[in-house]
């Protein structure tokens, strides 16, 4: 062998073990996700979704990593907690994420992409024929000293399995749910709802500051003061919200929020009022938070079609 192929082999390597050594592994030992819990929000209750690394395993001769996926419900029509445990199963190569479905590893990230490139994600249960998933942009973000690369994608109108936000960041995934979710109908989620927190032994952060991780909602309604009573109707809304007030000489500010904390409306009234436009709103839970000087009140309430 002569000295410039020897050269050549060495500069190969040296630039495989950069790129190797460039990838993160997804679902290290000690990572835990918190993501909202989506069919507790329809039931006007509370609740949300843990992943957590369980153990590696071997599936079809291939070491993958075991999530823990616990459920904790609250519905507030019930008055009831409750939990449910599954798992999922995930492996990484390269820049390459596979989640296992029926019955083989199929690709759930590609942090190798580029602006314009495709690829299938594995269906569900719920919609078992894949979705199409597109790289629209790639980035890179530090997140506690770490360099972690990031995709924004997107998928047709058609695509039956999609994820529901657009950004996937490497170590931590969709910033939506982990999994791409089932576009069959509003009744057919596959429950994953928008990330809370990631947390693992170099990483960790929250998305949703300043909600708690594994915050629960106790409770629909909730007063700092009980010598004022504010109260909304109806509580399944379609284009309007009326609210009434004992104190119709204070001045009444509010504010409607999704369950991540971003603001959709706000305003201010005296007196009892209809805050009316909320038609444009997607469909989902919202907190409607109204305060005077004298105290505050949050009431959950749902967007209807």
């Amino acid at each position: 062998m002569t000295l410039k192929t020897c050269l050549s082999c060495i500069c190969l390597l040296t630039l495989g073990l950069t790129h190797a050594a460039y990838a993160q592994q997804f679902a290290p030992p000690g990572s835990k996700w918190h993501f909202n819990y989506w069919m507790a929000m329809v039931f006007i209750g509370d609740g949300y979704i843990t992943l957590e690394h369980d153990g590696d395993t071997l599936i079809d001769g291939l070491w993958s990593q075991r999530l823990k996926k616990t459920s904790f419900v609250y519905n507030g029509i019930l008055q009831q907690t409750s939990e449910h445990v599954d798992f999922e199963h995930v492996r990484s190569q390269g820049d390459s994420v596979f989640v296992h479905r029926f019955g083989q590893f199929q690709l759930l990230y590609d942090f190798g992409a580029q602006p314009g490139d495709v690829w299938s994600v594995a269906g569900n249960t719920v919609c078992e024929e894949p979705g199409m998933v597109q790289v629209d942009s790639i980035g890179t973000e530090v997140i506690d000293g770490v360099p972690l690369r990031y995709l924004h994608v997107s998928s047709p109108p058609s695509s039956p399995n999609q994820f529901t936000r657009s950004k996937i960041i490497e170590r931590i995934g969709c910033i939506g749910y982990m999994f791409p979710e089932p576009m069959c109908g509003i009744t057919d989620s596959d429950f994953g709802g928008t990330l809370r927190c990631y947390a693992d032994d170099d990483v960790s952060v929250q998305f949703q500051a300043p909600t708690a991780c594994d915050r629960l909602w106790t409770s629909v309604e909730h007063r700092t003061s009980p010598s004022q009573t504010l109260t909304v109707h109806p509580t399944a809304f379609h284009d309007h919200l009326n609210v009434l007030t004992t104190r119709p000489q204070e001045a009444v500010h509010f504010r409607i929020t999704d369950l991540s904390g971003r603001a959709h409306a706000t305003g201010q009234f005296t007196g009892g009022s209809t805050i009316r436009g909320l038609g444009r709103l997607p469909q989902g839970t919202y907190v409607i938070t109204l305060s005077t000087a004298s105290s505050t009140t949050s009431i959950r309430a749902i967007k209807v079609p």
